[in-house]
This record gives C-alpha cells, sequence and structure tokens, in this order.
C-alpha cells in the first residue's frame, strides 16, 4: 500500500525572521567595511594632494630664489641703483595682504614680514630665462646709446617687453629701465634718478646678449576660501599657485633664506580631531642664489 505523499514544507515565520536578521547583519557589515575602505581611500587621496602641493609650491619658489640677483648689477650683495629702476607697480600693495616696497640696502630675495604670525611676503628680483629671454642685439650699441635693437619681430619684442620693465645689456653686463618700445627697439634709461634717458656705461657688440630682469612676489591670501598663495611677476596681475596653503614664513640666514610653508588637506575630516579637522603639513627648505657667495 503506498503511503501517501507529503506535501513540500515552506519556511515558517521564525525561519523567515532568523535568515532576514541574518542577512541584515551581513550586508551592515559589508557596507561599513567599504564605507572605511572608500573613507581611507579619500584620505590617502587628499593627504597625497597635501604633499604634492607642497612640495611643488617649494619647488617652484625654491628654483626662481637659486635665480635671484642672476645679472643684476649688485652693491655689495644688496640691490643698489637698480632698486630705483622697479616700478612701484611691479610689487604688491594694498589690497595684497603684505605691501612691499624696495630701496638700496635691499637683497635681491626681500623678506617682507607679516603683522605677528601672520604670513610674510617674498620677492625676489632676477633673471629667469625662458621662451625668447634673453636675445641678442642685432646691432652694435656704444657707451652713450639710449636706444638699443633686439633680434626680435615687433610683435615678439612688444610681448616681452613693457614701458618700466628693467634689462641687462651684454656679458659683462650693465642694467637699464625700458622707457619706450618701438617695433624692435628699446629706449632705455641707466640711471633714472637723473633727469632724462641716461645712455650705456659700456661698449656692446652685435650680438650682445639682452634680457629681462623679473620681479617675483609671492603673497599668501588668507582671507580667500580656500586660503591661496599668489604669484606676482612684473607688472602682471596677482595668478594663483596653490590652495589650501595656510602659512608662510622667510628667514635670512646669510645668503640663504629658510622658508616654512605649511598646506592642509582640500577637505576637513570629522574624525579628525585636530585643527578643526583638517589635516596639515609643514615644510622647510633653506635656499641659496647661485650666484651670491
Amino acid at each position: 500500500m503506498k503511503r501517501p505523499a507529503v506535501p513540500p514544507r515552506g519556511f515558517s515565520l521564525v525561519e523567515l525572521l532568523v535568515t532576514m536578521g541574518l542577512l541584515i547583519l551581513i550586508l551592515g557589515s559589508m557596507y561599513s567595511i567599504f564605507a572605511f575602505n572608500q573613507k581611507t581611500f579619500s584620505v590617502q587621496d587628499q593627504v597625497l594632494a597635501l604633499n604634492q602641493n607642497i612640495l611643488g609650491c617649494t619647488e617652484v619658489i625654491g628654483r626662481e630664489a637659486r635665480s635671484a640677483g642672476l645679472k643684476v648689477a649688485l652693491s655689495g650683495g644688496t640691490l643698489g641703483a637698480v632698486a630705483q629702476m622697479i616700478p612701484s607697480g611691479f610689487l604688491p600693495a594694498n589690497p595684497a595682504p603684505v605691501p612691499v616696497s624696495l630701496s638700496a640696502g635691499d637683497y635681491p630675495v626681500k623678506i617682507t614680514q607679516g603683522s605677528g604670525t601672520n604670513p610674510d611676503a617674498v620677492t625676489i628680483i632676477g633673471a629667469l630665462g625662458e621662451g625668447t629671454n634673453p636675445t641678442k642685439l642685432t646691432t652694435a650699441a656704444g657707451s652713450g646709446s639710449t636706444t638699443i635693437t633686439l633680434n626680435l619681430g615687433g610683435s615678439e619684442t612688444a610681448a616681452l617687453y613693457t614701458v618700466g620693465d628693467v634689462i641687462y645689456v651684454g656679458e659683462d653686463f650693465e642694467n637699464a629701465k625700458v622707457m619706450a618700445v618701438t617695433g624692435s627697439q628699446l629706449t632705455i634709461d641707466t640711471n633714472p634718478a637723473v633727469s632724462g634717458n641716461q645712455g650705456l656705461i659700456k661698449n656692446h657688440g652685435q650680438w650682445s646678449e639682452v634680457g629681462k630682469i623679473s620681479v617675483i612676489s609671492y603673497e599668501l591670501f588668507t582671507s580667500a576660501s580656500p586660503p591661496v598663495l599668489m604669484r606676482k611677476e612684473n607688472s602682471g596681475p596677482f595668478v594663483s599657485v596653490a590652495a589650501d596653503i595656510t602659512n608662510l614664513q622667510a628667514v635670512p640666514n646669510g645668503n640663504r633664506t629658510n622658508l616654512t610653508l605649511t598646506a592642509r588637506t582640500a577637505a576637513p575630516d570629522s574624525d579628525y580631531g585636530t585643527n578643526s579637522g583638517y589635516r596639515q603639513k609643514i615644510f622647510n627648505v633653506s635656499v641659496a642664489p647661485k650666484n651670491i657667495k
């Protein structure tokens, strides 16, 4: 005699609840692991960006500081008469955080202290060769000359030089201020303290080198959100170098300049209990101009 078939038995309510509870626990654990890993990766990315940011800033400032004084007719290591050639518009002024001025006794790396512990301003004066700078004289320029002709087209000359620029002329160089730009020709003045354009002191042959002196200032704009390290060159405006730089301190040390930059991560971390949640890095570098001993 056949036994009657037993109908398939389903899950009981208790079994379903237990199974669902276990699934919820497993999924919750997986989500916690995923969230933890995601946050860890995010923090690592921010710390990596922080390190790249501060190292990039110190590399740029350090490279330009090492060119300070290059092709500048220094007087006992200081700017001397060249300081009078540099227009005030080439230097940071209000509303820049730290207004800068130059005098004959300043060194080619000028440190202007901020108020108290506020960031400092660093100004660098020297020749930075790039592109068509330097160029050459197409004709000789003798002693007393107040005009020089460059081996550049008119548009190239106008793109590189502007009134107020400080230049150097010759391998045995002297400095001059650009008073006018006409085609490939510059009108110059070697002593702006004297009325009228003063000519070259030395004789410079055809194909002698001519180049522009850069006046570069670095300032930290902490009122911006986020704080931004800015760079100004000659008559140009301030341009951004890097965000999330929170302090710039500079100290002269003989012929060297000791720089300390502080940077922070781009976003705060609620689990990081100090510095309002921002991780930060302090980096120190000491630089010396290559041509000043």
